[in-house]
C-alpha cells in the first residue's frame, strides 16, 4: 500500500472517531470489556491495575477490590528470567505483539497465558492489557464454570422475578406491596437493600426501605430538578451507578455538599447533592413510568465497590414496567390517605391554636408531635423584642440560633396571629443564610 492510500485510510479512521465522539470511547471501552470473553486489564504508568473485567477476576481467582492498584507485576511473571531480576526486565512489550507469560492464581500455581499490552489514548500513562490461557483444557473447563454460574443466577433471577410477580397479585395493601418488592428484589440480586421513592408535587419522598437498612441514614426527600432523579429521569430506563470517593479538595473543603456519581454505562460522572446519596457504594437506579411520567423511583445496591451486571439493570427495567400500573393505583391510594390525615392534623392544629397568645407549653407540646408525625419536621420556636435588632430561633438539637433582623420574614406577617406556624422555604433567604452558618 502506498503512502497516499495509508494517509487516506488513517484520515478516514479519524473521521469515523470524530463521527462517533470522544466523550463515547469509555462507554464503548467498557461495553467491549464486558462482552469480550479475554480477561483484560487497564494499566497506569506504573503498571498498576485500573480496572479489570470479570474473565480477569475468573482467570487469576481474584476479586476487582483485590485487583484494583496492584501491581500487574505481582500477578503476572516471565518465567524465563529469575524474579530477582523483575525490576530489570521488561515484563512484555508495549507495541501490541504477543508474548507468553505466567499468571500466578489466587488458589496457587499458575496458568500460562498469552498476552498483548499497547498504549492507548486516554488522559495520562494508560495501557490496556489483553490476556488469554493458552492451556485448551484450562479454557474449557473455566468456560464450562462459567456457563454453570451463568445458568444457576440466570435460574435465580428467573425465580425471583415470578415471585414479584406472583407478591403483587396478592398483596392487599400498599404497605405489604412496597415492602415486598423491595425485599424480594435485594433477595433477588444478592443486594444489601433497596429504597423506593415516590413523586409527589414538588419531588420524590422516600416511600419504602427494606429491613437490611433499619437504623441508616437515609435520604428523605429528592427535590426536582436537583440531581439523582434528573439523571435517572433523563436516561430513561435503568442506570448502573458506583459511588466516587471524595476528592482531595472536597476533603479539604470539610462539609462534603456534592457526591460523583459514575455512569458504569457510559463512564460519565454525575455530581449530587450529598443528601440525596443512599447508603450503596454500587447501585441500580430504576425510574418506574406511567402515562408518561416518573410516578417512583427504585434504588438497589450493594455495600461494597463490584461492577453490576446489565442483564440485572434490564431485568429491573422489565419489572420495573410489570409493576407500573399497580404502583399507580398505590400511590393514587396513598394521596388521598395522606390528604384525609393531614385534613385531620390541621383540624387538630387549628383546635389547639385558637387561643393565640394564650397557648400553654402542654399545646405546643402536642403541635410539634402532630408536625413531627405527620409532615416529619421539627419546631424551632422564634421570639422577637420589639426594641431589638435581632430575633432568636430554638432549633432542636442545637439550641439558640441568633438570626438576623433582615431575615425575620419568619415572623412578618404573622404578629396579628398571636401563635403561627410558618415553613422555612427551600431557597428562601433564610434558608441560605442558615445553610452558610452551618445550622439545619
Amino acid at each position: 500500500m502506498d503512502s497516499t492510500s495509508q494517509d487516506r485510510e488513517g484520515a478516514g479512521q479519524l473521521a469515523r472517531v470524530d463521527r462517533m465522539g470522544k466523550g463515547a470511547l469509555p462507554g464503548v471501552l467498557a461495553a467491549l470489556m464486558a462482552l469480550t470473553s479475554d480477561a483484560v486489564l487497564t494499566l497506569d504508568g506504573d503498571a498498576r491495575i485500573l480496572t479489570a473485567n470479570a474473565q480477569a477476576e475468573a482467570l487469576t481467582e481474584l476479586t476487582l477490590d483485590e485487583l484494583v492498584g496492584t501491581s500487574v507485576r505481582d500477578i503476572l511473571f516471565n518465567p524465563n528470567h529469575p524474579s530477582d531480576a523483575g525490576a530489570y526486565v521488561p515484563l512484555l512489550p508495549t507495541d501490541g505483539s504477543l508474548t507468553e507469560l505466567s499468571c500466578r492464581l489466587a488458589s496457587g500455581g499458575a496458568a500460562t497465558v498469552a498476552a498483548r499490552c499497547d498504549r492507548v489514548s486516554a488522559p495520562g500513562e494508560t495501557y490496556l492489557l489483553v490476556m488469554r490461557p493458552t492451556d485448551a483444557l484450562l479454557a474449557a473447563e473455566r468456560d464450562h464454570d462459567r456457563l454453570l454460574d451463568e445458568l444457576s443466577l440466570a435460574n435465580r433471577r428467573l425465580s425471583g422475578t415470578l415471585r414479584i410477580v406472583l407478591d403483587t397479585i396478592d398483596a392487599d395493601d400498599v404497605e405489604s406491596l412496597f415492602g415486598g418488592v423491595l425485599e424480594q428484589m435485594t433477595d433477588t440480586l444478592d443486594a444489601h437493600g433497596a429504597l423506593l421513592f415516590v413523586a409527589e408535587s414538588s419531588g420524590y419522598r422516600l416511600g419504602a426501605s427494606t429491613a437490611s437498612l433499619e437504623g441508616r441514614r437515609l435520604p428523605q426527600y429528592m427535590a426536582y430538578g436537583e440531581g439523582l432523579e434528573t439523571i435517572v429521569t433523563r436516561a430513561g430506563n435503568a442506570l448502573r451507578l458506583r459511588l466516587l470517593p471524595p476528592s482531595e479538595q472536597s476533603l479539604r473543603a470539610g462539609a462534603l455538599a456534592t457526591r460523583e456519581l459514575l455512569d458504569e454505562e457510559s463512564g460519565e460522572r454525575h455530581a449530587v447533592p450529598a443528601r440525596q446519596v443512599p447508603p450503596f457504594t454500587s447501585l441500580i437506579c430504576v425510574p418506574v413510568w406511567f402515562g408518561g411520567h416518573v410516578i417512583a423511583i427504585i434504588e438497589v445496591g450493594w455495600a461494597e465497590a463490584r461492577p453490576t451486571r446489565r442483564d440485572d439493570a434490564r431485568l429491573l427495567d422489565s419489572v420495573s414496567q410489570y409493576l407500573s400500573i399497580e404502583f399507580a393505583a398505590a400511590i393514587s391510594t396513598i394521596r388521598t390517605e395522606r390528604a384525609q390525615r393531614l385534613d385531620r392534623a390541621a383540624q387538630k392544629l387549628s383546635e389547639v391554636l385558637e387561643d393565640g397568645p394564650d397557648v400553654d407549653e402542654d399545646a405546643l407540646s402536642r403541635v410539634r408531635e402532630t408536625l413531627a408525625s405527620e409532615l416529619g419536621v421539627e419546631l424551632a420556636p422564634v421570639t422577637t423584642e420589639p426594641f431589638e435588632d435581632t430575633c432568636v430561633a430554638s432549633v432542636p438539637g442545637v439550641g439558640d440560633v441568633e438570626l438576623p433582623r433582615p431575615l425575620g420574614e419568619l415572623t412578618r406577617g404573622y404578629a396579628d396571629a398571636g401563635v403561627a406556624v410558618a415553613p422555612i422555604g427551600r431557597g428562601s433567604a433564610l434558608a441560605t443564610w442558615l445553610a452558610h452558618a452551618g445550622k439545619p
